[in-house]
């Protein structure tokens, strides 16, 4: 599994999360609350911090991984597990306010896992 951790289908996916993360927090000062925040408004609403227009759920490849994320601090914590009897749950991502993206084969060691994406410097 580690070894097409850096190109799984699930990056591009993270990516997007964690850039609309970053959006909403500059644009409303801090990070939501939960990640429908990000999602589109229902029909007539306005795009406000409820629903920041950012990400339309349900997410690409959001059948084989289960996204939890959680606010902590001036930060966020974003977990990405692989479902369990699809051939996934060898895969667990974990992401930060960083931008960074880690990998490891068990849902503990994802913390302190391989480095699969790192933000480009600015």
């Amino acid at each position: 599994a580690s070894g097409v951790s850096g190109k799984s289908p699930i990056l591009p996916s993270i990516q997007r999360v964690n850039g609309s993360l970053a959006f909403f927090e500059k644009r409303y000062g801090k990070y939501p609350q939960s990640l429908e925040q990000l999602d589109f408004p229902p029909e007539r609403d306005p795009v406000d911090s409820r629903h920041a227009g950012l990400i339309q759920f349900p997410l690409p490849m959001q059948d084989f991984f289960d996204f939890n994320y959680v606010r902590r601090g001036g930060g966020y914590d974003l977990r990405v597990d692989g479902k369990p009897g699809q051939g996934w749950d060898l895969y667990h991502y974990c992401s930060d306010e960083s931008g960074t993206i880690q990998f490891d084969t068990s849902r503990r060691g994802c913390t302190h896992g391989t480095v699969v994406y790192q933000e480009p410097l600015r």
